[in-house]
């Protein structure tokens, strides 16, 4: 009996020894295919990367500079320099502030300088790492194969890298919608309960920088009231209060005016404005529908180019047929996603495995119906919520039809559809290269809705402080259109980029066209436009020309004239009418050019010049306009034109404006002469200034200059 067991236990031992020798090889197998499978995915990531950042980070000049990214950068900088913490941002277009997230954000780059380059570059560094998660995450639940083709269409798609670096909120959404579906997956296909904290913080990021993204709240909404069982109540709290810290400064703002900024809003959406703003229900999902396949696709790239769409053709056509095969394979996607979504429930999947299709079609659809019922008319920009969903469908709806055709064929056939399915893929990646990098180059050389770019601006800026150092003027005096860097575009852009290397006037307010003259002083002066009532004044000012900017379309945009100093004399000369009568406001009127007769149907220009002295706080506070009044000889007004080119932040003591008038006379004007007044009154409540002459009299609210003659028309 012993002899029998001690037998039995070699017998056990040997058949032991022989299977540990037979299973060293297979796990030695496995282990080499992880490692293989690792540095496959690491080189993969490391490619998605470096094509994403290729097409991001080159050509940063060529972006969109106008009113609403030199106000986001300003803001930015405020924060930098402790002048402002701001509790919102900009205003959305539906008239509600928006929370002040994105301009927190752009406060990092601002650490490093002014240059919008480097926010620009901030932004886009965000994407490109958006294009690596997307890999990496989809690589976990839908496979490397579909997550690759994802990755890199999302990383060469035209419309995804135009959204991917402007100064703008809907630039920045692509990450945080990348955190939201890694927060979304990790609490509900793996189990992990702090999923749900993250994915509650990326949603107040989203809604932090913009409002667009609510549709992905109602999706989280959604998966959390579905999934009350996998809720644990901590993570949820700590979700909460995350994202309440981060819309935290923009409640208190709305608190504080008991949000009466929605009551417009709520106004519009019970009398059905969301619907007139998009022409129907039916139209505003149509609508909704097509600029999500634009933005998947790289359809209509061409409405980039405006005016110039006509000329925008950056391939062959047939190569061009690339984004009408793209946009069937993202409705193939949409339809294949909300197959095997629904698939999840009829088959009974187990909640872990059903919930990356359940996300995902969640994603896609959810947003696609209830877009197109926002109270703000629908803008392309606003679908980029569907990043990194619509990809990651696209790439999965991809492998799958490959798949399918591959598993059908055998021997040769088989390796020839592998190689075509291939070569199609680089067809596609390089037609959206090539379409990229030709939209940046269309861009420096043609009129497009880009208006100008950043490269033109910064031309200006950094021309305009150089020859400032060698005119000796102290300042860049600017007529532009408009003259408040809070609402106008040229001031606004020029404040921003010449803030820290010169002083600027800016000339042109209310459109009034109007020239400081270099009365004493040497000028440097910045026109956006050529007038020629400035350019004839500038000619007899000895002015010449020392810098133009052109813009993309050949046409010069910006002259920088320089004069030297003029003596009072000199310039008292360029006038025939000299008074000085001077108003309580610090405006002094030193004299005009008036016509001494006109007919009837004629445009007659006044030409006014105007002083500065000791400007009292309360008239700099207001804002003025001047009036210039032509009368009957019975009391009735004839024709009117009133304006003032200087904002009262410019009033400063020695400064000489001219000011052009053009009195629109009636055609029927009946011959005689006409009485004309000029004077000066505050927008806020209409009242007048006063006004007295040399000696001190005073002559009331109102100043007669020269009648006008008007005669019969020949």
């Amino acid at each position: 009996m012993c002899l029998s067991l001690c037998a039995h236990r070699d017998t056990l031992a040997c058949m032991s020894s022989q299977a540990n020798t037979m299973a060293a090889p297979a796990a030695t197998i496995a282990a080499d295919e992880t490692r293989f499978a690792r540095r496959r995915d690491v080189l993969l990531l490391c490619a998605v990367l470096i094509l994403a950042a290729l097409l991001r980070l080159t050509n940063l000049s060529q972006i969109e500079f106008k009113l609403d990214e030199a106000r986001h950068l300003e803001s930015a900088q405020r924060i930098v320099t402790g002048q402002e913490f701001p509790l919102v941002g900009s205003r959305s277009s539906v008239g509600v502030a928006k929370p002040a997230l994105f301009t927190w954000l752009l406060a990092i780059p601002a650490l490093f300088g002014r240059d919008p380059r480097l926010a620009a570059g901030f932004i886009a560094l965000l994407n490109v790492a958006a294009a690596g998660g997307l890999f990496w995450t989809g690589k976990r639940y839908f496979g490397w194969l579909p997550a690759l083709l994802a990755a890199l269409l999302y990383a060469v798609n035209p419309w995804a890298v135009f959204f991917s670096r402007d100064i703008f909120t809907a630039d920045i959404l692509a990450p945080f919608c990348l955190l939201l579906w890694v927060g979304l997956l990790r609490w509900l296909a793996d189990g992990r309960p702090g999923g749900l904290a993250l994915a509650l913080a990326a949603l107040g990021a989203l809604l932090g920088i913009t409002f667009s993204p609510w549709p992905l709240a109602l999706l989280t909404a959604v998966l959390v009231f579905s999934n009350l069982r996998q809720v644990k109540v901590k993570w949820l709290l700590v979700g909460l209060a995350l994202a309440l810290v981060l819309l935290a400064s923009w409640l208190i703002y709305q608190a504080r005016s008991g949000f009466s900024e929605f009551a417009p809003v709520l106004a519009k959406l019970t009398t059905g404005g969301a619907q007139s703003a998009e022409g129907g229900g039916i139209s505003g999902w149509l609508k909704t529908f097509w600029y999500a396949v634009w933005l998947h696709s790289g359809l209509n790239l061409s409405s980039l180019a405006g005016v110039s769409a006509a000329e925008f053709m950056p391939d062959p056509l047939w190569l061009g047929q690339m984004d009408k095969l793209l946009a069937a394979l993202f409705i193939g996607a949409l339809l294949l996603a909300g197959w095997r979504g629904v698939g999840t429930w009829v088959y009974h999947m187990s909640a872990r495995a059903a919930a990356p299709w359940r996300i995902l079609v969640l994603w896609l659809w959810l947003p696609l119906l209830v877009m197109g019922l926002q109270p703000a008319e629908l803008q392309v920009h606003y679908m980029v919520i569907l990043f990194p969903a619509g990809f990651m469908a696209m790439g999965i709806t991809a492998e799958y039809i490959g798949r399918t055709l591959f598993n059908s064929l055998r021997g040769a056939a088989h390796w020839a559809l592998a190689a075509a399915l291939a070569a199609l893929l680089v067809l596609v990646l390089a037609h959206h290269i090539g379409s990229t990098f030709y939209l940046a180059d269309f861009v420096q050389s043609h009129a497009t809705n880009y208006g100008i770019p950043l490269s033109s601006w910064l031309r200006i800026s950094e021309q305009a402080p150089e020859l400032l150092s060698t005119t000796d003027a102290e300042e860049i005096w600017i007529t532009a259109q408009g003259s408040d860097p809070a609402i106008d575009t040229e001031p606004a852009v020029l404040s921003y980029l010449l803030a820290d290397s010169a002083r600027t006037v800016y000339v042109g307010q209310g459109g009034q066209e109007g020239l400081l003259l270099p009365v004493e002083r040497p000028a440097l002066y910045l026109l956006t436009s050529a007038p020629e009532r400035t350019l004839a004044t500038l000619a007899k000012l000895d002015a010449r020309v020392m810098a133009t900017v052109a813009l993309p379309d050949g046409r010069t945009a910006y002259y920088i004239y320089a004069s030297p100093h003029t003596a009072e004399t000199t310039w008292e000369a360029l006038y025939y009418r000299k008074v000085h009568y001077a108003s309580d406001a610090g405006l002094q009127l030193t004299g005009y050019d008036w016509l001494s007769e006109a007919q009837p149907g004629m445009t007659a220009q006044l030409a006014t010049y105007w002083t500065f002295g000791a400007v009292p706080d309360e008239a700099r506070a207001a804002q003025h306009s001047a009036f210039n009044q032509l009368f009957y000889a019975d009391g009735r007004k004839a024709a009117q034109d009133d304006g003032f080119s200087l904002p009262e932040a410019y009033w400063q003591e020695g400064r000489v404006l001219l000011q052009w008038f053009d009195l629109a006379l009636p055609a029927d004007l009946a011959p005689g002469a006409y009485a004309l007044l000029t004077g000066l009154y505050r927008l806020s409540d209409g009242g007048r200034a006063t006004w007295a002459d040399a000696a001190g009299q005073a002559l009331g609210d109102a100043l007669e200059l020269s009648a006008l003659q008007v005669t019969s028309a020949e």
